[in-house]
């Protein structure tokens, strides 16, 4: 039998185990889960030097400390999420008790990406687990460190019905979808989600996306240009531009766009000590894989050659899969740059005349995973907040929503389905399951029953017409 059928067999056995597991177990396994994280901290940040150069700081906060809050946050939420919900009473009810009871969903597929290997692996099972479901983990193989170091956590946490990681290639991705679950998350490309999705179809299995998009900035002419530069720089360049919530190209108002370029381009020298030779600079990641990469040289070299003309940047060193942070303007709309999510450190700046323009151009992607305007107007932030859909918003702001456990992360149409954090993730896996009790105490059921006579009619109408 194939080694990852036995895994499913046995973790599908043990979910009636799990489903009835307590509040403090579920916490127990949440906090060894951290303190096997706090534990082996140095192992990750080294892990993920090692997939792609991503400086430590950069780990720190974006792999390891958005995985601890989460944890933190479920652990002191967990017994208030697990109790059942009491509906309102209704008099046209009278003598029943209703109430919702939150059951685990039993074994879900968690298929993770490479370019946040440990926060968007484990916030998913953190989620799974504060639920009561046994889940298998699937990591990316492009960030094969990661990867493995996962599974050696997972092993030193966690039961081998409870939790299990399935590491390798596409091939083993997809065996596991041959196999019925309870419920799959993949978080990855449209391309492969629609994959997933026909698979997860066969079985009727429900499933939570976390896509990317084209996430437009929107920059008004009354914003603080210094604060949004600064933002940018932080928000676009983090972790090489490999950041499905980060922004994928500006919009500026045309009266503004010189002064912008300018408090941008300061921001990069203040930012990084040497945009260039990538030997010089550690505070900058590389693109995880020699395809993505060439990739990105492609888009880049396209651009250039029908008229984009570069503001900075534009260094590669194709032996250390490094682009340095480079920024276009005049990028005509029908390059792959403007069509595709670009996903890398390539920052495309256009102009607008007027809101109403902005709006087009940036709904003319779709829905993305997010959107930004930085803005001083209330009423700018508020049109393009009731106008724009989007996953999710930030106004003055960049990425500080994922940040937020009480907040749900996911996307839209194209840009995702479902939601995970918090209580949100606690209820994407979860079945909220209708109860009703009867006392006893009343019984209507003759009120409703045959026979059918005047005065069971005149019950009725008054029931229809005034509860």
């Amino acid at each position: 039998m194939d080694k990852s059928k036995e895994i499913i067999q046995v973790l599908r056995a043990s979910i009636g185990k799990y489903r009835s597991s307590s509040a403090p177990f579920r916490i127990d396994c949440l906090n060894r889960l951290e303190k096997c994280i706090i534990s082996r901290k140095d192992e990750i940040v080294a892990a993920l030097k090692s997939d792609f150069q991503k400086p430590e700081l950069e780990t720190l906060y974006t792999d390891i400390y958005v995985v601890l809050n989460e944890i933190r946050y479920a652990k002191r939420n967990l017994k208030k999420w697990m109790r059942p919900n009491r509906a309102p009473f209704r008099i046209a009810t009278i003598g029943s008790q209703f109430y919702s009871y939150p059951e685990s969903k039993g074994l879900v597929l968690i298929i993770s990406p490479w370019n946040y290997p440990f926060n968007l692996s484990l916030i998913p099972l953190v989620n799974v687990i504060a639920a009561g479901n046994t889940a298998i983990l699937k990591p990316s193989e492009f960030s094969a460190a990661s990867a493995k170091l996962i599974k050696s956590i997972v092993e030193d946490v966690f039961a081998s019905d409870h939790v299990a990681v399935v590491n390798g290639g596409a091939d083993v991705g997809q065996t596991l979808l041959k196999e019925q679950y309870n419920h799959i998350i993949f978080t990855g490309s449209q391309g492969v989600a629609r994959i997933v999705m026909e698979k997860a179809s066969l079985f009727c299995t429900p499933v939570t996306l976390e896509l990317g998009g084209k996430n437009p900035l929107i920059i008004a002419e009354d914003a603080n240009l210094k604060m949004t530069a600064e933002r940018v720089v932080w928000g676009k360049w983090m972790n090489a531009g490999q950041t499905c919530l980060g922004v994928d190209y500006a919009m500026v108002h045309e009266n503004v766009a010189e002064e912008f370029q300018s408090e941008l381009l300061k921001a990069m020298e203040s930012s990084f000590t040497e945009l260039y030779p990538k030997s010089k600079n550690e505070d900058l990641a590389c693109i995880i894989h020699q395809k993505a990469f060439d990739q990105q040289i492609t888009w880049l070299d396209e651009a250039i050659t029908s008229g984009a003309r570069v503001i900075a940047g534009n260094y590669r060193d194709k032996n250390l899969r490094y682009i340095s942070p480079t920024v276009l303007r005049n990028v005509p709309l029908t390059s792959a740059l403007m069509q595709h999510e670009i996903f890398g450190p390539i920052l495309p700046i256009l102009t607008f005349k007027n809101k109403e323009q902005a709006l087009e151009l940036a709904n003319a992607h779709g829905n993305p995973l997010c959107a930004y305007v930085f803005s001083c107007s209330r009423e700018f932030q508020s049109y393009m907040l009731r106008n724009l859909s989007s996953g999710s918003f930030g106004i003055n702001d960049l990425i500080a929503q994922f940040y937020h456990p009480a907040l749900p992360f996911g996307g839209i149409n194209q840009s995702g389905i479902g939601k995970t954090h918090g209580k949100w993730g606690f209820d994407e896996f979860s079945h909220h399951k209708a109860v009703i009790r009867n006392r006893f105490s009343f019984n209507w059921i003759k009120l409703v029953s045959a026979p059918y006579s005047d005065f069971k009619k005149k019950i009725a109408n008054i029931v229809i017409r005034w509860l």
